[in-house]
């Protein structure tokens, strides 16, 4: 196994992974929502042995055994500290918590593509004579049609005022 999990307390997990030919050890504390984490690597080659950890008064030690040798690490007071193996002191050896899947999160699923947005509603705004005109081609040229219409009445209108005063002039009746 190239990781392993040691649950020190509640708040507290140690992490061993194997990456190539170190050795990552980190220490991870947990409290009210934060988490802090010491992270210190030591190049052991591949494992020879399971790391062990052991815990003896107020301290952890860790035991690494790896192509490149033996080495003991030190954890507490949120420290990992190279060491030399415990002496004198009577040590109780803690089992390696089963990585779960709560220990990893899950991949972030993807977010389903959104629906095309429905057309919008032919909308109209008049201020006086200027008109304008937002939605679908026919509600445009419509509003175009009806815009010219009003124009040509308006011309014709403005024609015959012309002719009538043509022939005032002209002294037709």
């Amino acid at each position: 196994m190239n990781q392993l999990l040691f649950e020190l307390s509640p708040t507290q997990t140690l992490t061993v992974r194997l990456r190539g030919v170190l050795s990552d050890v980190a220490l991870t504390t947990s409290a009210l929502g934060q988490q802090q984490a010491q992270q210190t690597a030591f190049t052991t080659g591949n494992w020879l042995a399971s790391p062990e950890l052991w815990h003896a008064g107020a301290s952890f030690y860790l035991h690494l055994v790896g192509e490149r040798g033996e080495l003991w690490l030190t954890i507490g007071g949120g420290q990992i500290s190279q060491s030399s193996p415990p002496s004198g002191v009577p040590l109780t050896r803690i089992a390696p918590r089963t990585p779960s899947t709560a220990d990893t999160p899950p991949p972030p699923t993807p977010m389903p593509p959104m629906a095309p947005m429905p057309p919008m509603p032919a909308m109209e705004m008049r201020m006086g004579n200027m008109s304008i005109a937002m939605g679908t081609a026919e509600a445009g040229l419509r509003e175009e049609n009806l815009r010219l219409r009003e124009e040509n009445l308006k011309l014709r209108e403005e024609i015959f005022r012309l002719r009538e005063q043509l022939q005032r002039l002209q002294g037709r009746p």
